[in-house]
């Protein structure tokens, strides 16, 4: 298990990510393409930003789909000392320009950051690349093949809570 002791940031894509891997598509919002935040996911936010780490949101977007109206939705626009958007940005993951701006916002090392993400191509390789920590969200049961060294696997990112400093050992 990786030492993330050092943590004081976490970045976050956020498609499956933090939202629910499999929603009702008769939702509205769904058939728009924006998919909603998981609550479970929206509380572990909560607590990271009660022990004090600097959150980031860092995803691809269009400009049809921005996350604002989700994090609102979820009451946890305010967690975030950034939301990075692609689309505003003018690139996009795996460019390390998008990691890059990251480190700016959270104002930390790069060593001090992990990137959490549900792709390996986009999220945690570049982020491993650009000197950050990286976590993998696969659910349970899907497979997806060895990890990188310096990567970890989670089914959800509630599961980073005991890992991060101020969580039970």
């Amino acid at each position: 298990m990786l030492d993330l002791s050092c943590l004081r940031s976490i970045g976050f894509d956020y498609r499956y990510t933090l939202t629910r891997p499999r929603v009702d598509v008769e939702l509205p919002d769904v058939r728009r393409g924006s998919l909603p935040v998981d609550p479970q996911a929206a509380e572990a936010l909560r607590e990271m930003d009660r022990r004090r780490l600097t959150l980031i949101l860092a995803s691809d977007t269009v400009p049809e789909r921005p996350r604002g109206p989700q994090l609102d939705a979820a009451g946890i626009t305010g967690l975030f000392k950034a939301v990075l958007q692609s689309h505003e940005l003018g690139y996009r993951k795996p460019d390390q320009r998008f990691f890059t701006t990251i480190t700016d916002q959270a104002g930390v090392a790069r060593h001090e950051i992990m990137y959490v993400g549900d792709r390996l191509d986009t999220d945690v390789i570049p982020a491993l690349e650009a000197g950050m920590h990286a976590a993998l969200v696969a659910p349970a049961g899907a497979w997806c093949g060895p990890l990188p060294r310096g990567a970890i696997r989670i089914s959800h990112i509630s599961e980073l809570l005991p890992m991060l400093p101020g969580g039970v050992r």
